[in-house]
């Protein structure tokens, strides 16, 4: 197979802020311990009582770079690179979660591909 020569190289920054996202939380929610649960809750007499706000915030930062070779017989390589960093205080809105451990954010990720043009 000869190269054609044609490559393809491209470093971009991805950014995404969100502002005044949605949150809820639980507050009368009773601490752990053996016994009755409504009499160990905050507010009496009652049960669960949700919170609605919109002051939850949240940050991604990521670099994406890429390479790309076609060959003569339309065949192509690919390989890309991507390093990111997401930040907020709860996930989805769905409660309490690690800010370190996002499950979107994945720090860094490799794709590799080749396809054949018929």
């Amino acid at each position: 197979m000869r190269s054609l020569g044609i490559r393809g190289y491209a470093l971009s920054y991805v950014g995404d802020k969100g502002t005044h996202l949605e949150q809820e939380d639980e507050i009368n929610t009773p601490p752990n311990a053996p016994g009755v649960v409504q009499t160990r809750r905050p507010y009496q007499p009652w049960g669960q009582i949700t919170y609605w706000n919109s002051d939850r915030n949240s940050i991604m930062n990521g670099l994406q770079a890429g390479i790309v070779r076609r060959y003569a017989a339309g065949l192509t390589f690919q390989i890309e690179y991507q390093f990111s960093r997401a930040l907020g205080l709860y996930e989805f809105g769905t409660g309490p979660s690690d800010p370190q451990n996002f499950a979107y954010d994945s720090r860094e990720t490799w794709t590799e591909s080749a396809g054949i043009g018929l």
